[in-house]
């Protein structure tokens, strides 16, 4: 259950840095730790509601078997096709992200390690929306058929082995984030992208096109909740399966409540 929650984009560090990335335009100026603090708070009664009703009617569907036996089978009906619906949006919208942003960075990341010009190139290729289209969101879809079709033994070891790489390289880069200097930190990305990237680069490539230091606004910070909010988003998602766990009170304590705690010591 443990691993459901955490396996997901809010506590890891592609999570964090797309939150981050959707403050950075649209809400300039905010103090995305203290909307984060706020988010958690948010969370906090949801994530005991959900531990309540998963422990209370330990059934697979989650809100729709809830909402259908405490108030009325249509409202759980209604939010079993909303969570479908919102699932949809939110799939494609993972594999548009995908295309754009993780395949192409991983090969750039990949290809500079490794001295492999050709891998390079191809990330430098996803300019194209017909690469990002066919190498994202189809290769989601293949992806996910090619995992699934394996078995249900199978996908839950490859759930595991995913989750602790995706643990461990979050733990990792916020730790060499947090003891690396600003001049370390400055020096190391123009050595590893061998002088075509630099730090000061970056800086000066966004003021040319327009980016200028914006100071921090209460007002702004208030504006940016929402994303904090999502900054949490999935820490509750080993509910939906409460039904196929064993002991469901001790599973999901680790898998809503512990989860949320530790989002929260990530993310924050």
């Amino acid at each position: 259950a443990l691993i459901v929650s955490l396996s997901v984009t809010g506590p890891t560090y592609f999570g964090i840095a797309s939150q981050i990335g959707y403050i950075a335009p649209n809400e300039a100026g905010a103090d995305f730790t203290v909307s984060a603090v706020i988010g958690v708070l948010f969370m906090i009664p949801l994530g005991v509601m959900y531990y309540i009703f998963s422990t209370s009617m330990p059934r697979s569907g989650g809100d729709y078997i809830w909402m259908g036996r405490s108030l009325h089978p249509s409202v759980g009906f209604v939010a079993g096709w909303a969570m479908w619906l919102s699932f949809i949006a939110l799939m494609s919208g993972g594999a548009a992200t995908w295309g754009a942003v993780v395949v192409p960075d991983f090969a750039l990341t990949m290809g500079y390690t490794w001295h492999v010009s050709g891998l390079i190139t191809w990330a430098q290729s996803f300019v194209s929306p017909e690469n990002t289209f066919l190498y994202g969101m189809l290769g989601v879809i293949v992806f996910g058929v090619i995992i699934t079709s394996l078995g249900a033994k199978v996908y839950s070891r490859l759930m595991v082995v995913l989750a602790i790489i995706i643990m461990v390289g979050t733990i990792t880069v916020l730790v060499l984030l947090g003891v690396t200097s600003n001049s370390t930190f400055q020096s190391d990305v123009g050595n590893y992208f061998q002088g075509t990237i630099t730090y000061s680069g970056v800086i000066t490539q966004a003021q040319a096109s327009g980016w200028s230091f914006t100071p921090i606004m209460t007002s702004v910070t208030l504006l940016s909740i929402p994303f904090g909010v999502l900054l949490f988003n999935g820490f509750n998602y080993s509910a939906y399966i409460s039904g196929e766990v064993k002991n469901a009170k001790y599973s999901m304590l680790w898998g809503i409540l512990i989860a949320l705690a530790i989002c929260a010591v990530i993310d924050i």
